[in-house]
């Protein structure tokens, strides 16, 4: 590798800094000209906690829910939670408010089967909270006829 210094290409093998102008080679005799950029400062997971009111029940029967964020965030509108099935397929999507870092609610779910909420389900909507939402245990329902 080389870096750009006072204009002239110079053998270096230290550490980047932010702006600093670099190449290095590829192919036959050719060059890659690249500038550095510092990696973003990787931002801590809001731990989510979810309690259901059961873990198992027969159809038709209303399921209360608590969600709890590790961050007082609050979302200005409903946020849709994808539940899936044990093989992983989506079943519906449970729409939540939250304010201050909570949500509750309440759902039936509409058939029988074991369901969850996964880490990859609740951050679909990466774009509304910027940092990773991970889930402190996942939780399952079981639902009979």
């Amino acid at each position: 590798m080389q870096k750009l210094v006072n204009g002239e290409w110079v053998g270096f093998e230290g550490e980047l800094v932010d702006g600093d102008v670099y190449r290095i080679p590829v192919g036959q005799g050719g060059w890659e000209q690249k500038t550095y950029q510092t990696p973003p400062e990787e931002i801590a997971p809001i731990m989510v906690t979810v309690n259901l009111s059961e873990t198992q029940c027969v159809l038709g029967t209303e399921i209360t829910y608590n969600i709890t964020f590790s961050e007082a965030i609050t979302v200005p509108f409903i946020v849709p939670i994808s539940v899936s099935d044990r093989n992983g397929s989506h079943i519906t999507n449970i729409g939540c408010t939250v304010a201050d870092g909570v949500a509750t609610g309440s759902f039936t779910m509409a058939q029988a089967g074991d369901f969850t909420v996964t880490n990859e389900a609740i951050n679909y909507h990466h774009t509304v909270i910027e940092a990773k939402l991970e889930l402190t245990e996942q939780p399952w329902l079981r639902v009979y006829q």
